[in-house]
Parts: C-alpha cells; structure tokens; sequence
C-alpha cells in the first residue's frame, strides 16, 4: 500500500487565484525556504517575476510598505514600471509607499548594483 499525499505545494499554489495573498505566499515561502526544492523556488520567483506587478496597486492601497523592498528583491518593481507604481501612489496619497518607490527609482537610475536582486533576473 503506498502513502497517499493529500497536500501538493505546486498544485494548490497554482489553483489560487492571483490576489495579495499569493504574493505574499511566494515571498514568505522564498524568504523562509525551508524544506523546498529547486524547482519550488524557480516556480515562486516566476510567479513574482510574471504575475505580482498586477497585484501591486492592492499593496499601495494598504500601504503594505514592508512588502515592497521584498517585491524590488525579486524583481517585481522594475525600472519599466517603478514609475507608474510612483503615479499610483502619488494619486492615492499613500506617502510612505511613494517615497520608497522613488528612491527605489533613483537607485534604479543612478546605482543598480545597490539593490537586493535575485541572480537569476539580473
């Protein structure tokens, strides 16, 4: 008789639908990445990688300034769309966020190299 497993990380990750808490899934599971494999690893940084820049404007919207310098790790906020995610703070008045975001902008801009990114996306 063989042991049945009733939980699959990869299937259950990939039947949520995208929203902040699976963003915030990826990250926790990439910060803390006990007991995954490779190929878990690969899977959430391109989840992040394709599909958080989406959920982003959720994250200024409940000022969740602790997940951005994680979102700027992975690669999530780059320069292409660091400006638009500054646009949206600026319009929703969330402060904290868009002063991050521009100096994460001018880090972009003037010293790359400073900045926490994963290997693979560099």
């Amino acid at each position: 008789m063989t042991k049945k497993s009733f939980f699959d990380e990869i299937k259950d990750f990939n039947r949520l639908a995208d929203c902040t808490e699976k963003v915030e899934i990826a990250i926790s599971r990439l910060e803390c990445p006990v007991g995954i494999t490779e190929e878990k690893v690969k899977m959430y940084q391109d989840y992040l990688f394709k599909n958080a820049p989406s959920v982003v404007p959720q994250f200024v919207d409940m000022n969740k300034l602790s997940v951005f310098p994680l979102l700027v790790k992975y690669r999530t906020i780059r320069k292409s769309n660091i400006l638009k995610f500054t646009e949206y703070a600026r319009e929703n008045k969330k402060l904290d966020i868009l002063s991050y975001l521009m100096d994460v902008g001018y880090k972009l801009r003037t010293n790359p190299k400073s900045l926490d990114i994963v290997p693979k996306f560099v």
